[in-house]
């Protein structure tokens, strides 16, 4: 069976950035004929990359992706972390925005040289990570 779009369409990704921990996903698109690659899903790192390029204007949201922005908007973060003085989201409803973040983190080499964002300590302890 051929991932969706792909017999409608001629779509063929040049790349599909998957969760790391979804082993059989990673099967079924080599069966179908794709090459996952594993995804940066550091989530801390992850989330501030998108709130920065959102900040900065450098990241839209196109209208149609109705889902998605629904879950930015619900994006909520745990108040036990919070009370801990840690920052963790809430996993809830968010495969749209957990899908986001993994292709925007896993391509940054090919975007961020055309783009002026600063990357914070951790960002930049994440990228001499991977």
């Amino acid at each position: 069976m051929s991932p969706p779009g792909i017999r409608q369409h001629g779509v063929r990704p040049g790349m599909v950035a998957v969760d790391p921990s979804a082993a059989s996903f990673h099967a079924q698109l080599r069966r179908a004929g794709l090459a996952p690659q594993p995804a940066h899903n550091k989530v801390l790192s992850g989330i501030r990359i998108l709130m920065a390029l959102f900040s900065a204007d450098k990241l839209r949201i196109h209208s149609s992706c109705k889902e998605l922005l629904k879950e930015i908007d619900g994006y909520v973060w745990d108040p036990k972390a919070t009370e801990r003085g840690e920052d963790a989201p809430l996993k809830q409803n968010d495969h749209g925005v957990d899908a986001l973040r993994y292709a925007v983190k896993t391509t940054q080499h090919i975007w961020r040289p055309q783009i002026n964002i600063p990357l914070s300590q951790g960002d930049r302890e994440d990228e001499r990570a991977t």
